[in-house]
């Protein structure tokens, strides 16, 4: 029988108190301006991508095995960098610190294996393939996953409109007064559209 596969996003779980600033702004800029998704902490999850394979779904449990042994990791160090725009998304960018960095690159060493080396319809698809990079295509053939290793860059996204033109005067008024935090838990979800989480599937406290 062939195999079924499922998106996933092993992702950062912000702390509450940026949970909390994150949905805010989600919903107050939803309530002026239609967006593909609010977030909200039940159907659309504040998080920080560190890798988001699609895998076999068979191996869903050795994911999530995997994850929980990544809890010997040390809590991760965020600094703010810019909120800035990009195809329509709102997004809070933090720095490239050696701290996050290097765990974004051994989540994307010890999971990537368990994608099988496959890739989705999209991603095989010409339409796609043609408007990347050689990089991000290097990329997408090894990890399955376009924006890792130097192109990774650690953010949080708050939504996105359905009108583009209109970020770049939103992120204007967006006021971010928290330079730095500390992301306690390493969390595997379920994705969505537009880079959504949709579903946590387990949550594991890092060290």
């Amino acid at each position: 029988m062939k195999d079924s596969f499922i998106r996933l996003n092993i992702a950062l779980k912000p702390p509450k108190e940026i949970e909390k600033k994150v949905i805010s702004l989600s919903q107050e800029i939803s309530k002026m301006h239609k967006a593909h998704f609010v977030l909200d902490g039940k159907n659309f999850y504040p998080h920080i991508t560190v890798y988001s394979p699609e895998i076999p779904s068979s191996n869903i449990d050795k994911i999530l095995y995997l994850a929980k042994e990544c809890s010997n990791y040390l809590k991760i160090n965020l600094s703010f960098k810019e909120v800035n725009h990009t195809k329509g998304f709102i997004v809070v960018y933090f720095k490239h610190d050696l701290g996050i960095m290097n765990f974004h690159k051994k989540i994307l060493q010890q999971f990537n294996p368990f994608r099988e080396n496959h890739l989705s319809i999209k991603q095989k698809s010409q339409e796609y393939r043609s408007q990347l990079t050689k990089k991000q295509t290097a990329n997408l053939d090894k990890y399955g996953y376009v924006n890792c290793m130097d192109l990774y860059k650690p953010h949080l996204t708050i939504t996105r409109l359905y009108d583009e033109k209109l970020a770049k005067d939103i992120i204007k008024g967006i006021s971010w007064n928290i330079d730095k935090f500390i992301a306690e838990k390493l969390g595997v979800f379920k994705m969505g559209d537009h880079g959504t989480c949709i579903e946590l599937v387990k949550k594991f406290n890092l060290k």
